[in-house]
């Protein structure tokens, strides 16, 4: 949700008045039809409404703060076109993965979506312009107002979510959570430290995937002080949704505990981590609201600690959380992805004292529960994310089929398909020893 304030002033001019008001009416229409096409129209009459807010033969000059209002409106329209335009691309080919599971794609690869990323890029550098501009020209981010600081930092933090560059993207995680602080001096506020914690997990991951660990680690440490302190200001008379703040809570704990177990190797810490994240999330559960995602993400913990420690009880935590997810909606996508990554992970792991022959018939039983969990995923019309989301799954389905009987010529063709589309590399793929050599070898 974005911050507006769309206070009247009986010091506007008429026309200009008008022609804000039709803009917001227009924004409101587009969010509710979510059309891009609609909001379209909103940009262009607030720049009408702005480029005569100044010019006497209209009337009169416009307010100040009216201008510096419409100024912000502006932005906000330009953030949700983008928003909106970025949920769509996500959504393309969610209904086509029942027959093929390839048809989640498609017929778009990685350039495709760079270009997508690029035209979003554009659209959330313009509305950060705009945001930066509505305390005046030249004016420096303590002259903002909270709200247009509070969408000032999400607008960046997106924009780092679609920037090719990785310096650009450091510099705009950087500016995102210095708007964040602005803010919050300004006006502490629970939603506003969510959302600085949620921009420093992602930045906490980015750090992380390229290189620089203790950056990371800092950032990590960093985001959970900002949940905690959200968690502590709840206040549900304002506004403020603990339930989700505790999802969010839990799924930083998972991500941080992540990063300790596979990054710095650090069990321990990472066990810890899990722990707290069980908590936050079984608090998110006992609130009773029906959410699917709560369950989904305790599903992710008990699944990483399976991982973790080898632990089959684990793993049985797990499927009976994805399990109560597809329970609330049989048809989630995460919730049968997470049980499909269970029965895979569950095939690896025999029930001791079995003999060859009997483990090797309880890992085939759990990668065809597995492969079938997946399909029902592509089949949902649930699935939706990036491309190269979409390509991590399909590829690990096709790890799936790999070690199935008759599973892999499918498995060789999705992977082929990925390589073409310049979603995986051929060299990676042969190099990933969780492929059989009689897959690999055909790559």
């Amino acid at each position: 949700m974005h911050r507006r304030d769309a206070r009247a002033n009986p010091h506007q001019t008429a026309p200009f008045e008008r022609l804000v008001a039709a803009a917001e009416a227009k924004q409101q229409q587009a969010e509710r039809r979510s059309a891009v096409a609609l909001y379209d129209e909103s940009i262009s009459m607030f720049e009408q409404a702005l480029s005569s807010a100044g010019d006497p033969t209209t009337g009169g000059r416009a307010a100040p703060d009216e201008v510096q209002n419409a100024t912000v409106l502006l932005a906000e329209a330009i953030q949700n076109k983008c928003e909106l335009f970025l949920k769509l691309w996500e959504a393309e080919g969610q209904h086509n993965g029942g027959a093929d599971p390839l048809g989640l794609l498609g017929e778009y690869t990685a350039e495709h979506e760079a270009a997508v990323f690029g035209q979003a890029s554009e659209l959330l550098r313009a509305s950060a312009l705009r945001y930066k501009s509505s305390g005046g020209l030249g004016s420096s981010l303590s002259e903002l107002r909270v709200d247009a600081l509070v969408n000032l930092g999400n607008t960046l933090s997106l924009r780092a979510t679609v920037a090719a560059d990785p310096g650009q993207v450091d510099t705009l995680h950087r500016e995102a959570l210095e708007c964040y602080d602005h803010a919050l001096a300004a006006e502490d506020d629970a939603t506003t430290r969510n959302n600085k914690g949620d921009a420093l997990i992602a930045y906490a991951e980015f750090l992380a995937e390229h290189g620089r660990a203790d950056d990371a680690a800092r950032a990590y440490e960093e985001a959970l002080l900002a949940y905690d302190r959200a968690v502590q200001q709840s206040d549900s008379q304002k506004g403020d949704n603990l339930p989700m703040l505790l999802l969010d809570y839990g799924s930083a704990l998972l991500s941080m505990a992540e990063f300790c177990f596979r990054t710095r190797r650090d069990v321990p810490r990472a066990g810890a981590l899990l722990d707290e994240a069980e908590k936050r999330l079984a608090v998110s559960v006992s609130f009773g609201r029906g959410s699917a995602a709560v369950h989904t993400a305790l599903g992710e913990v008990y699944l990483l600690g399976g991982e973790m420690q080898n632990d089959m009880s684990s793993l049985d935590k797990a499927g009976e959380a994805f399990a109560a997810a597809l329970r609330i909606q049989r048809t989630d996508a995460d919730g049968l992805i997470g049980a499909a990554e269970t029965a895979v992970l569950k095939s690896k792991r025999p029930e001791p004292a079995a003999d060859a022959s009997t483990a090797t018939n309880s890992a085939t039983v759990h990668l065809s529960q597995a492969a079938d969990l997946y399909r029902s995923a592509f089949a949902s019309g649930t699935f939706s994310g990036t491309l190269k989301e979409k390509a991590d799954t399909l590829y690990n389905y096709a790890c799936c089929l790999s070690a199935l009987p008759q599973g892999a010529d499918e498995a060789v063709r999705i992977l082929s398909t990925l390589i073409a589309r310049g979603l995986i590399t051929r060299e990676e793929a042969r190099a990933d020893l969780d492929l059989p050599d009689h897959v690999r070898s055909r790559l």
